[in-house]
């Protein structure tokens, strides 16, 4: 079924918080009526860029969950991804020593036969962890053939508690940015939606996240994904860790700085530097 090109009437204020986040529009339609087919050969040309540390559609986010599997391993686990439009993350998964099933609307079929896939009918059992890369932003806004729900991506974080194992590990990426709903594409988290979407879970890290941007007009469709890794465990003081003011992001500028100073020109970029 095509998603509405306009959020319901009788579900407006609920998908805009009450006039709390901002209205955008870019429709999308990607329901398929046919399996996606993935390929041998795919899936190994992503497992070798993924070997290589390499990113793809989305950049620093790939580079930051990197980060967030080598201080947090996979290896031998059972992990469950959210969503598949082409096998990338389940190709890093594979690359980490993880075990993947991915959770679709879509069937997709797989010549890889170490992935699973599975319709939300068919899904069994507990896991270990879960990668949810920029999809659960989309969950309830139908792009997908996904029920139209406004609460969609705040219901699936609680039920998704029930997918996985006592204290086991979430990486999760959502578009941060001035909170908005982007009809149909994406919601962007800003200070009002991204506690309730962390509401049931305990952060444990914040990789790439700047509070400051949660204030930060991103556009419409804000590719701005950093990764947060969450326990399945009780809460505590999330909202404190996501809007304290945080000293790395202006270390980590300042580092930037000082080896693109090493790098190239020491005198004359320091001294332009000083006359901004």
């Amino acid at each position: 079924m095509q998603p509405p090109q306009q959020p319901p009437a009788k579900l407006f204020a609920e998908f805009t918080m009450h006039g709390k986040a901002r209205l955008r529009y870019m429709y999308s339609d990607q329901t398929v009526a046919k399996p996606t087919q993935y390929t041998q050969a795919l899936v190994n040309e992503y497992a070798l860029k993924a070997a290589q540390r390499k990113t793809l559609y989305y950049g620093t986010t790939d580079t930051w969950l990197y980060q967030a599997l080598a201080k947090y391993p996979i290896a031998g686990k059972s992990v469950l991804i959210i969503g598949s439009v082409t096998p990338w993350y389940e190709a890093i998964c594979l690359e980490f020593g993880g075990k993947p099933t991915v959770l679709e609307y879509n069937k997709i079929q797989c010549e890889d036969k170490r992935i699973t896939y599975a319709l939300p009918s068919q899904l069994k059992g507990t896991f270990d962890c879960c990668f949810c890369i920029s999809s659960v932003e989309h969950d309830g806004l139908g792009r997908y053939g996904d029920p139209i729900n406004p609460a969609g991506d705040i219901e699936f974080m609680k039920r998704l508690k029930k997918l996985i194992k006592p204290d086991g590990t979430v990486f999760l990426a959502v578009p941060i940015g001035i909170d908005t709903l982007t009809w149909n594409a994406c919601r962007i988290y800003g200070e009002h939606r991204l506690p309730l979407l962390l509401k049931e879970w305990k952060l444990i890290a914040a990789i790439g996240y700047v509070p400051q941007y949660l204030h930060k007009d991103r556009g419409q469709n804000s590719t701005y994904q950093p990764i947060f890794v969450l326990s399945n465990a009780m809460p505590v003081a999330n909202e404190r860790m996501l809007h304290a003011p945080r000293p790395f992001g202006r270390v980590a500028y300042a580092r930037d700085f000082a080896l693109t100073v090493l790098r190239k020109n020491p005198i004359r970029l320091l001294a332009n530097r000083l006359r901004q």
